[in-house]
């Protein structure tokens, strides 16, 4: 009786411990934390609920000997339109921002990378662990969903708190006003030595 009950736990265990499931996340080899996909799931679905747009975070190890773009045209055929999703492979350090049609309107994928993505991305190699990943994808994923609410006129309960951008371009403004003093200051000295 007791091995039985032992094989049971053997058994169904590993079923009560697989990682949330979701269909707005493609996470086969658990590159993202498990409360990621968790908030990507609840932000996708109000985003898809109040917009219609979908919006995806596929998250691989790695291309399995396939083309990057062969293999996001494939995965892009089971979404549900009008899509956008964010495509991350691990071994081949691809990261890669796609909309389709209408969406592409709705946001800045170059902003999203440059600005969301990439700041995030961790130097070492070593570094790039499943906590890092999700920061790096969930920073991109929450601000393409922002920008698409945005557009549509609507507000995500489930979003992050959005930065003021108000506040970014005068603290921008202070220091690159800052750095002119400076720059001033040294000129004006060099001369005066001379």
């Amino acid at each position: 009786m007791g091995r039985v009950c032992l094989l049971a736990l053997f058994l169904f265990l590993p079923a009560t411990l697989v990682a949330f499931s979701s269909p707005y996340v493609i996470n086969p080899h658990a590159q993202l934390v498990p409360k990621t996909e968790a908030f990507v799931h609840l932000l996708a679905q109000e985003l898809q609920e109040k917009t219609g747009v979908s919006l995806y975070l596929v998250a691989l190890e790695n291309l399995e000997g396939r083309d990057f773009k062969s293999y996001e045209e494939e995965l892009a055929k089971d979404f549900k339109r009008p899509y956008a999703f964010i495509f991350f492979a691990k071994k081949e350090k691809k990261i890669d921002v796609v909309a389709e049609g209408e969406v592409e309107k709705l946001f800045d994928k170059k902003d999203v990378y440059w600005n969301y993505i990439v700041p995030l991305i961790p130097k070492k190699e070593n570094e790039l662990t499943a906590s890092n990943i999700s920061a790096m994808l969930l920073n991109g994923y929450v601000q393409i969903a922002d920008s698409v609410a945005e557009k549509a006129g609507v507000k995500l309960e489930h979003s992050f708190v959005s930065e003021d951008k108000g506040t970014k371009v005068f603290v921008r403004v202070v220091l690159y006003f800052m750095m002119f003093t400076l720059l001033l200051l040294f000129v004006f000295r060099w001369i005066r030595k001379k």
